[in-house]
Order: C-alpha cells, then sequence, then structure tokens
C-alpha cells in the first residue's frame, strides 16, 4: 500500500474560494510536481467534499473524474508536436471539473479555512481539537467535527 502525504491546503483553499485558476494551479502542481497519482488526489478532496453532503453525490463525482483522469494518463503520446505536454496536462482537465462541482458540499465539510490550520499549530487554538493531520499534510481533516 502506498501512502501519499501531499499538502493540498492550496487546493482546499482554492476550491473553497471557487478560484478556477488556483484550483488548476495547484492541481498541476500535485500531478507535476508532486507526483501524486489524480485517484489519490481526488480522494484526499472527497473525503471532507463527503462530510459536507448528506448524499453519495460528491464521492461520485470526484471517483469519476479521478478514474477518468487516471484513464487520460495511460493514453498513448502521439507522434505531433506538444503531445507530452498535453498528455501530461490532460489528467487535470477531469480533476478540476470534479473539484468545482464539488464545491459547496466541500465548503461545508471542512471544519475552517485550510489556511486557519497553519496558525493554529502556532498557538494554542481550541478549533485546533476537531482537526486531524497526516504528518506533512496539515489541511486533510480525518475525523468528523465535535458537537
Amino acid at each position: 500500500m502506498v501512502m501519499v502525504y501531499a499538502d493540498i491546503s492550496t487546493l482546499l483553499d482554492a476550491i473553497v474560494a471557487g478560484d478556477r485558476q488556483r484550483v488548476i494551479q495547484a492541481t498541476l502542481r500535485l500531478l507535476g510536481a508532486e507526483k501524486v497519482p489524480p485517484a489519490k488526489v481526488a480522494a484526499r478532496v472527497g473525503i471532507p467534499a463527503a462530510w459536507g453532503d448528506g448524499e453519495i453525490h460528491p464521492l461520485m463525482a470526484l471517483s469519476v473524474s479521478g478514474r477518468v483522469a487516471e484513464w487520460m494518463r495511460s493514453l498513448p503520446i502521439g507522434s505531433e508536436p506538444g503531445a507530452e505536454t498535453r498528455r501530461d496536462l490532460a489528467p487535470a482537465l477531469p480533476l478540476v471539473q470534479g473539484f468545482l462541482a464539488v464545491a459547496e458540499p466541500l465548503r461545508r465539510g471542512l471544519p475552517v479555512c485550510p489556511s486557519h490550520i497553519q496558525s493554529c499549530r502556532s498557538r494554542s487554538c481550541r478549533r485546533m481539537s476537531t482537526i486531524k493531520t497526516a504528518p506533512s499534510a496539515r489541511c486533510v481533516r480525518l475525523s468528523p467535527p465535535m458537537t
């Protein structure tokens, strides 16, 4: 089993803000420089989106976009100029569309703004008790909110 600890706080912030350009940039960074598999990125966004919606729709949308993105990575490279670049960028398209489709459930599913978590680490913060994070990922809540 492969464990992926990628910081997706920038991506979550962009999705919640509805900033399409930042969503694209953060997705490309995760797929490119950090080499996170598309299905893993979709799953990491799907966890808080599922908490924000009582239905299965966000998970369905993200699972489809993750699988389509994985499929697009496996397409053969053509011989035309720029084919390699297009193949590298292609998986981002279904992911970005899926992320923007689940923005509202994601907004409801996050306990606090993802960028708030970093400031909580530097001081005592009561809201931090509802957030558990992976060792190097400071943004994904892995437990439901405390009531």
